[in-house]
This record gives C-alpha cells, sequence and structure tokens, in this order.
C-alpha cells in the first residue's frame, strides 16, 4: 500500500510543477514546500512541506 501511495504523490507533485510550468509561475520557496508537501504527505506526514527538524 506504501508504494501505491507514494506512486499517486509523485504523480501530483510532477501534475502541480507542469501546472506552474504552462502558468509561468516563479519557483521559490513556497512552491518548493508545496511540491514537498505532495510528495511526502501520505508518507511522513508530520515532515510534508517542511524542513527537517535536526
Amino acid at each position: 500500500m506504501r508504494e501505491h501511495l507514494k506512486a499517486i504523490d509523485h504523480q501530483q507533485a510532477i501534475a502541480y510543477v507542469k501546472y506552474l510550468i504552462e502558468k509561468k509561475e516563479v519557483f521559490n520557496e513556497h512552491t518548493l514546500l508545496a511540491v514537498h508537501h505532495l510528495i511526502l504527505r501520505y508518507i511522513i506526514q508530520p515532515n510534508a512541506g517542511k524542513y527537517r527538524q535536526v
């Protein structure tokens, strides 16, 4: 199940990046964290869209 969720998250993140490219949006820190959130939201929820606390 985990691999399935990873595949869905990556597909949605790629679609979001393609959308940003089409709209010629600026890729900044906020955008990067949004993509990070899409990739990790079902896998490692507490860290999704955030910097690691070391």
